[in-house]
């Protein structure tokens, strides 16, 4: 209805039984979240939304790989290093 520019907000506000400026509010957040979905604040489509949750996904498997793979270097270095593994080899 609003959107179409039937009424307006004032008329419409009275119509429905609601506060003054609650619907230009309820609008306001409603375009911020359509509008701005990535941390960059920049307009995203839904498909560009969709896209970018693939890739992140896609990273985040990536850093949780490397993770896994520092974690076992850690330990063979850290096991190294308790039986004196480095010491005889220089």
């Amino acid at each position: 209805m609003l959107a179409a520019g039937e009424h307006h907000m004032a008329q419409l506000e009275r119509e429905l039984g609601i506060p003054p400026g609650l619907l230009r509010q309820w609008r306001r957040s409603a375009e911020h979240r359509r509008e701005y979905t990535s941390l960059d604040e920049e307009p995203m489509t839904p498909s560009a939304a969709e896209a970018h949750i693939r890739r992140l996904e896609r990273e985040n498997a990536r850093l949780r790989q490397e993770r896994e793979i520092l974690k076992k270097a850690m330990a063979i270095t850290s096991a190294e290093l308790s039986t004196g593994f480095s010491s005889r080899k220089q």
